[in-house]
């Protein structure tokens, strides 16, 4: 199968902050997609409507070991990825989503 026949992966890490005086550098990254549930006004009444949200993660690493695309897609795919910020609980509920390869059990 050629490149652009592939879809493109979901999962992305970037740096956001460098301390150089801590040697570390701040990332933030996208996983798999989760789910999220709406009510909605319909023409009938309250309707339920699903969509989906970009996953969301936030750690740091050593300076000299940024984390690149491919590693962060590897730990996702294999659902080793760091645990979610603290604050993500507010809004989540159950468990971590299927890696972006998997397809959900419906």
């Amino acid at each position: 199968m050629e490149e652009e026949d592939q879809a493109n992966p979901v999962a992305l890490v970037t740096d956001v902050a460098t301390s150089a005086f801590l040697r570390l550098v701040l990332q933030e990254a996208v996983g798999g997609v989760d789910y999220i549930y709406v009510v909605i006004p319909g023409p009938y009444g309250l309707q339920l409507a699903r969509g989906a949200v970009f996953s969301y993660y936030e750690f740091t690493n050593d300076i000299d070991k940024r984390m690149t695309d491919q590693e962060w897609r590897e730990l996702v795919d294999k659902r080793q990825q760091p645990p979610r910020p603290e604050w993500v609980k507010a809004f989540l509920s159950g468990k971590e989503p299927p890696p972006a390869t998997e397809q959900p059990a419906e």
